[in-house]
């Protein structure tokens, strides 16, 4: 079942100001690790995998995962904790956090991080989803197979 959850915002008038905003769609490296504050609150850690599609420089096409460091608090953080597991797609919302300490060996570690504030979980292989009273089911594997022409992309057609 497709489940969104977004906390409530105000509306503020963003002239003039920069924006520190990130959205990212990818799968989970492992389960999200909840931990419950002293002063009553909630935070879900967890990381994202996301892949790319490069060309290397030979110009064949290679594929590579970037991680990201999430951290969620509050209600989503429950939410998180109680419906996604290490291997779900989940796209991801918020702001990049810049967090420096020292580790054991004396050096200076500069750590960013994504606050979510907004997730959407997305259909996992096998999974139902409901649109206009029909049900479906995410296919396991494709019905027919992908044509090369498909996975070759159409970089090479663009105009520009």
């Amino acid at each position: 079942m497709l489940r969104a959850y977004s906390r409530p915002r105000l509306k503020t008038n963003t002239m003039g100001r920069t924006n520190n905003q990130v959205t990212l769609i990818g799968n989970l490296g492992r389960d999200p690790e909840l931990k419950r504050l002293s002063n009553g609150g909630v935070l879900a850690s967890f990381s994202l995998a996301v892949n790319h599609v490069y060309k290397d420089k030979d110009g064949e096409k290679q594929t590579g995962t970037d991680w990201f460091y999430c951290d969620v608090w509050g209600k989503s953080a429950e939410v998180i904790e109680q419906y996604v597991k290490k291997g779900h797609k989940l796209a991801v919302s918020g702001h990049l956090k810049t967090n420096t300490y020292e580790n054991k060996k004396g050096h200076k570690v500069n750590e960013v991080r994504i606050i979510v504030t907004d997730f959407l979980l997305l259909p996992q292989r096998g999974d139902t989803v409901q649109l206009g009273g029909q049900t479906f089911t995410q296919p396991t594997e494709p019905k027919e197979p992908i044509p090369e022409s498909v996975k070759a992309g159409r970089d090479d057609d663009l105009p520009f």
